[in-house]
């Protein structure tokens, strides 16, 4: 082999290596897709405080972090304690999955300007300012999708 081809199927190898390194470890593009998401969406909210933390999870994660069992899988995103808890799902390149990043960007507004939820009422108040949010901006950005928040406090 000459040494022309050796130095081309050395870079192809390389090449290769490092698209299976990068598809192995999906949560590079994640954080960094999110970071700027992020960015962007607390300029458009008007918020210059410090971002919450994102973590990354799979869709049984996100049940274990709020305890919920009901709708698990529809559950795509929920905030805690300064931290966002993100699907793997979400493509924040698609309008409706970055409005879920958004409405827990609101929640995140609300935790730090008030703290947790006291009672039901007033976490019930909160998701439905998040919702009308979310269904504001995918308007603003011309999205046909709505969310629709159906909660009760009994």
């Amino acid at each position: 082999m000459t040494s022309c081809a050796l130095r081309w199927v050395l870079a192809v190898a390389i090449f290769v290596v490092a698209v299976e390194s990068h598809a192995r470890d999906p949560g590079r593009d994640h954080d960094q897709a999110a970071r700027g998401a992020v960015a962007e969406l607390l300029r458009e909210l008007h918020y210059d405080g410090p971002p919450p933390a994102i973590t990354w999870v799979i869709a049984h994660e996100v049940v274990e972090v709020c305890g919920c069992t009901v709708g698990a899988d529809r559950r795509w995103a929920i905030y805690r304690k300064n931290t966002a808890y993100l699907s793997r799902a979400l493509n924040l390149a698609d309008p409706f999955d970055r409005s879920v990043l958004l409405h827990e960007l609101v929640h995140h507004i609300q935790w730090i300007a008030s703290g947790p939820a006291v009672d039901c009422h007033e976490w019930h108040r909160r998701e439905v300012l998040a919702h009308d949010a979310q269904n504001a901006w995918l308007m603003d950005h011309g999205s046909g999708q709505r969310v629709i928040f159906i909660g009760t406090c009994r």
